[in-house]
């Protein structure tokens, strides 16, 4: 975790400073957040030295949140979530200009899962073959370049049996045809045509809930490039410059499918293509947002009224302010630029049975 106050420090254009202590405080709140929902740990770098924690302020906050994730650890379960990031490490061998493509299917998409609203994980492409996410409903395969028969064969299996959605990006690189048509239902192809990733939504993109974009995903010169020639359901989008489509859907009675031909989905892509599948959204305002079964951190991007929709009715106890919601389908939070705020949910006196401290 990397934050700095631009009193420490010049800005040198490689680590942005965050200016006050105040600021700094909410953004420790939101990275100790993330690892309380994945049940992992933290540390704190100052990568020049120079004092970026250098204030009492920001050490208390950090000591009362210690206090509070020693809690909630004595009794959480392993973190469930409702989509996973499946990334096939071996597969960026395949990847020519790592520095102009992979930072928009992997490290940049992972800015708008965070904005999309949703409970999610990352996981390498094994642990989905092996069973070992058992709960995601949406499968967001980024990088499926080169996936043989036999993961073909366990990636279906896995989809079919809790009748989940599995997303391809951009393209397949050396999977073979016919495993692509078996993960997808669908015929997609690649082409030598060299050109802009960045695909121009068709009319149906609006019925799918994608009605106010006017393009998807990122300006990225790719080759090839890989489009769908034939077996969707529903064309969302298409590379206009050579008449192909390149956003496409398909339901394939046990499971669906998705391919996005482009690279880095927005958040609202993301959020249509979650609610094609049944999932859930928890908050549709760009946020970032980070959620297990139990908590919901939101970090607000802007100032404004924030509504977190809960997947079913439930209590609710916002941490920081110390109030409870009580039976509610969601809250409406006021929040400022910058601010964090942790939502405990499920039954009361299942929350009050975990002691947490009073903030």
């Amino acid at each position: 975790m990397i934050n700095r106050t631009g009193s420490k420090t010049e800005h040198d254009g490689y680590l942005v400073p965050i200016e006050t202590v105040p600021e700094i405080v909410e953004v420790c709140k939101r990275d100790i957040g993330q690892v309380m929902i994945r049940g992992g740990a933290v540390w704190f770098m100052d990568l020049w030295s120079v004092g970026w924690y250098d204030d009492d302020t920001v050490w208390r906050s950090n000591g009362k949140l210690a206090s509070l994730y020693a809690a909630y650890a004595a009794g959480q379960k392993t973190p469930r979530f409702d989509a996973a990031l499946l990334v096939d490490e071996k597969a960026m061998s395949l990847v020519a200009q790592p520095t102009d493509s992979a930072r928009h299917f992997l490290s940049y998409q992972r800015y708008d899962m965070y904005r999309a609203g949703l409970s999610f994980g990352t996981f390498a492409l094994e642990d989905l073959a092996e069973g070992r996410i058992p709960d995601a409903k949406e499968l967001f395969v980024l990088d499926p370049f080169r996936i043989d028969e036999a993961q073909a064969t366990k990636l279906r299996r896995a989809a079919e049996a809790g009748g989940r959605t599995l997303v391809f990006v951009y393209g397949f690189g050396k999977t073979a045809p016919s495993d692509i048509t078996k993960m997808t239902g669908m015929d997609i192809r690649s082409t030598t045509s060299g050109g802009s990733v960045r695909i121009t939504p068709a009319a149906d993109a609006a019925n799918f809930g994608l009605g106010g974009q006017s393009s998807f995903g990122a300006d990225v010169l790719a080759t090839p490039r890989w489009y769908v020639e034939g077996g969707a359901d529903t064309v969302l989008g298409r590379f206009t410059d050579i008449g192909k489509d390149a956003f496409a859907v398909k339901d394939n009675s046990t499971f669906r499918s998705v391919f996005f031909g482009g690279m880095r989905m927005e958040p609202a892509t993301i959020r249509a293509i979650v609610r094609y599948s049944g999932g859930h959204v928890f908050l549709d305002t760009d946020d970032v947002t980070m959620a297990s079964d139990d908590l919901v951190v939101v970090h607000a991007s802007r100032a404004g009224a924030k509504t977190v929709r809960f997947p079913r009715k439930t209590d609710v106890y916002d941490y920081f302010k110390g109030a409870w919601s009580l039976g509610v389908p969601s809250v409406t939070i006021a929040m400022e630029p910058g601010e964090t705020r942790y939502l405990f949910y499920g039954a009361r006196s299942a929350i009050e049975s975990r002691r947490l401290p009073a903030w």
